[in-house]
């Protein structure tokens, strides 16, 4: 497996935010249908703003959530006005898990779920494109940094 260059920071899919894009053009096309149709202007205008606002919360929310593949741990990163940070060592994670639902498998993404040693619960992230790659990647970041370190002792 070739070096992977660290740290490593992976955003959310928009893929994942598929139905929400919809929802907003939806909202923006119905707006449009009723300012032609019957020449409404207040309500294509609400609507407008509604999809244009629901558009904005998407990408806020696919680009304040980070994982960070770091040199000796991984780090969660979650929230613009309330942030939230939670990191395991690598020493500390004990295991694994991804999950994919059948629409997630169909679009290529899914959850990967990190377990520490402490049984806390397990560090999440939602709609990681590529998940079993990146689930790969990081047990062999951890075997690899267990080993160092058991050779340095």
């Amino acid at each position: 497996m070739h070096e992977l260059k660290l740290p490593i920071n992976l955003k959310q899919t928009r893929i994942g935010y598929l139905h929400d894009y919809v929802a907003a053009i939806v909202f923006a096309g119905l707006g449009v249908f009723l300012y032609i149709q019957l020449s409404w202007i207040l309500l294509p205008i609400i609507l407008g703003s509604l999809a244009i606002v629901f558009l904005f919360i998407i990408e806020l929310h696919v680009w304040s959530h980070t994982l960070t593949i770091d040199q000796d741990k991984v780090l969660i990163t979650a929230g613009i006005l309330a942030r939230s940070h939670s990191s395991t060592p690598f020493h500390n994670i004990s295991d694994f898990h991804t999950h994919q639902g059948l629409w997630e498998r169909i679009m290529g993404y899914g959850t990967l779920s990190i377990t520490t040693s402490g049984g806390h619960n397990p560090l999440e992230f939602h709609k990681l494109r590529k998940v079993h790659q990146h689930r790969d990647a990081l047990l062999h970041l951890v075997q690899h940094h267990l080993k160092e370190k058991h050779h340095a002792q």
